[in-house]
């Protein structure tokens, strides 16, 4: 489900923002996955510069993506990981740029580059 649906006027910012035709159609795809979930409430938000898009559950944010002009950089955050769900080894397999040594925020990234990689995601990661 969608959150703060009077910021919708950001999804239509956000898709603008994407050069990279391909990268814009996987934003497509996790903002529909995102207002069809029954597990988590999907948050747009834009500080400054950072345009990111949060799954939420609760005030817990397990996932997030952040969109850049040629890529969305999907983010692993802390409660996901805590889960155990998550595989570091196979996400590295499936994702050339999983970066597995976790941030300063014990969080994990991989980039999406087109609806290929949204799918190979969805393997991963239940966001329904």
């Amino acid at each position: 489900m969608l959150f703060g649906a009077r910021n919708r006027t950001l999804y239509r910012d956000f898709a603008g923002y994407i050069r990279a035709a391909p990268a814009r159609r996987a934003f497509e795809i996790l903002v529909g996955v995102a207002a069809t979930s029954t597990k988590y409430d999907g948050l747009v938000r834009c500080k400054v510069t950072l345009r990111d898009f949060r799954f939420r559950q609760g005030k817990d944010v397990h996932y997030a993506f952040s969109v850049d002009r040629e890529w969305l950089t999907f983010w692993f955050r802390a409660p996901a990981l805590k889960t155990g769900k998550h595989s570091s080894a196979q996400l590295a397999r499936d994702f050339p740029s999983f970066n597995g040594n976790p941030n300063v925020g014990n969080e994990w990234t991989v980039k999406l580059y087109s609806v290929a990689d949204v799918e190979r995601l969805l393997k991963h990661v239940d966001l329904t």
